[in-house]
């Protein structure tokens, strides 16, 4: 079992009590104690109590600090007292679990300059990783974060560019419901308190740190460095920072199982087995996350590659697209499909209002050839006159990923398989592969002209790359749209046609012919001729030799 302690703040959102309740429900994590943050009035202590005995666990619960740091008062919360004692007495032992403002984590440091070494990591929920927005953990108390990700503590992000997806739908409050544990009875009446002062269903972004100690394998994480960036209360992925693992994606249906398994529910929502892909068989889309953004003027994002799919929609404004070394001027009504995997940058010059849809297959993203005309790694401009349906869909799937109710989650699979549909159309209209802006072709040309000029020689696609000015995953990703081939596949095609003229010619031996082509030996040369031509180069001579003879 992982020891941990958790620190909430109770209040806005009920997700809060739902990770107290996972984790006093999952059998890998020793709950050692909760405390809680911006708790003045002790109500949020006062629940958490509530719910571990209703679970009929005994947990100790800590008020912390009321006020956010350094305002706090010269008095040490018994938060931040336990916190550190707890540390204290099991060195490099105890991940911290923090779902709300870092207030106490950093009060902890500060009393105690070793605390930061002995804690084993800190997980946080907290800021937007991919986009420069303010979020309330991050916002509350800016200065704690700055303290937490200036010191050596091992630090986990999940970030609302993930957990935003984590909403709870009809479909897992109805096997919640069939719970028949007294804790998860008690939960449920204050979701249903919550649910009187909100509308729909709430956003689980917290049990999502606990669900990841328990099963670490829910999460597709990277190492990046994270940063405040101005005002100081936005988090900035970049090359400064502090070293940080960061939750890139998230598997949303295996969490909501464990979170209804574990807290009482007599079965989960599990889906049927799927094939594998194939040309007869195109596994069901899944919508990850769809989001209204608005960005003021003068923004500019650098925005991480994704192993969703995406479709952006220019609801209102202008804005520059890059991606690939091209830009893409993009107005209202325009839209674009962004290949999974694909980084890009996004500016404006005046306010832009943005429609987002990440979506994949989730039964895997088809075998590179399974259909040669649908080009999925093509990234595609779908200008205002043609994108009629495609609007329709994006707002649609919008307003089903806010709702989740079990009409609109069905809404959605329907409304991806049309997006789908389209986009096939789309591709296979435009070319497929191929289909490259005049700046790609102009990289792929000049690759192909430095291939065909160094026939006779050995040469790197790194070379070949640094030459051009792009990098040499870019240039193979394109020149295999453009030729349907890798710049190495071309560079082989034209040496072994070379080697076929000059064994024709009938005066050159086996090594000089290697020797011109610019291999380093006769047994190499050879193994790539018979590898080409299924024959190796003295047989070749033999039978071309055979063939003429009767002509001469």
């Amino acid at each position: 079992m992982t020891p941990i302690v958790m620190d909430i703040q109770w209040g806005a959102n009920i997700d809060d009590l739902f990770s107290v309740a996972l984790a006093l429900c999952s059998p890998e994590i020793d709950l050692l104690g909760v405390t809680v943050v911006s708790d003045a009035d002790g109500n949020g202590t006062r629940a958490v109590e509530r719910l571990v005995r209703a679970y009929g666990r005994s947990v100790p619960v800590h008020r912390g600090s009321a006020k956010p740091h350094p305002e706090a008062s010269t008095k040490l919360p018994e938060a931040v007292a336990f916190l550190i004692e707890t540390v204290r007495r099991r060195p490099g032992e105890v991940t911290v679990i923090t779902n709300g403002p870092l207030t106490n984590i950093a009060m902890a440091m500060e009393r105690d300059p070793s605390f930061a070494g002995k804690v084993k990591e800190i997980i946080t929920m907290a800021g937007w990783a991919k986009q420069p927005l303010a979020e309330w953990n991050v916002a509350c108390d800016p200065a704690a974060m700055q303290r937490v990700l200036e010191s050596e503590a091992p630090f986990v992000l999940f970030s609302s560019d993930v957990t935003t997806a984590c909403r709870l739908n009809e479909m897992y409050l109805s096997a919640l419901s069939r719970s028949r544990s007294p804790g998860t009875a008690l939960l449920l009446s204050q979701l249903k308190d919550w649910q009187n002062e909100n509308s729909g269903a709430p956003t689980l972004h917290d049990p999502l740190t606990v669900a990841y100690v328990c099963n670490p394998d829910l999460a597709v994480m990277e190492s990046v460095r994270v940063a405040l960036a101005p005002p100081g209360t936005v988090l900035s992925v970049g090359q400064q920072g502090k070293l940080t693992r960061l939750c890139r994606h998230v598997d949303t249906l295996r969490y909501f199982n464990m979170i209804t398994e574990r807290l009482g529910s007599s079965r989960a929502v599990s889906p049927a087995p799927e094939p594998e892909w194939s040309l007869h068989y195109a596994p069901p889309p899944y919508l990850y996350n769809a989001l209204e953004l608005e960005y003021p003027a003068g923004s500019r994002l650098e925005l991480q590659a994704r192993s969703e799919y995406q479709l952006l929609a220019v609801q209102r404004g202008l804005l520059a697209l890059e991606l690939d070394d091209a830009a893409y001027a993009l107005e209202t009504g325009d839209l674009f499909y962004i290949p999974a995997e694909t980084s890009y940058s996004l500016a404006t010059s005046g306010g832009v209002r943005l429609s987002l849809v990440f979506f994949h297959f989730h039964g895997g993203r088809p075998r590179q050839g399974a259909d040669p005309l649908v080009a999925w790694e093509t990234p595609l401009h779908i200008p205002p006159g043609s994108s009629g349906p495609f609007e329709r869909i994006v707002r649609e799937l919008v307003r089903a990923h806010l709702v989740q109710s079990v009409e609109s989650v069905l809404m959605s699979k329907a409304l991806l398989y049309e997006l789908l549909a389209l986009l096939t159309g789309l591709l296979r209209h435009t070319g497929g592969r191929g289909k490259l802006n005049p700046l790609q072709t102009q990289y792929v040309e000049a690759a192909k002209r430095i291939i065909e000029d160094g026939v006779t020689r050995r040469f790197s696609l790194d070379e070949i790359a640094r030459a051009i000015g792009v990098s040499k995953y870019h240039l193979s990703r394109l020149f295999q749209l453009r030729y349907g081939m890798s710049p190495g596949e071309y560079h082989t095609q034209l040496r072994m046609r070379k080697a076929v003229s000059l064994l024709s010619m009938g005066h050159l031996s086996i090594g000089e012919i290697a020797d011109q082509l610019g291999y380093g030996s006769v047994h190499s040369f050879s193994k790539a001729f018979k590898q080409h031509w299924g024959t190796n180069p003295s047989e070749y001579v033999h039978r071309a030799q055979q063939w003429a003879a009767p002509w001469s």
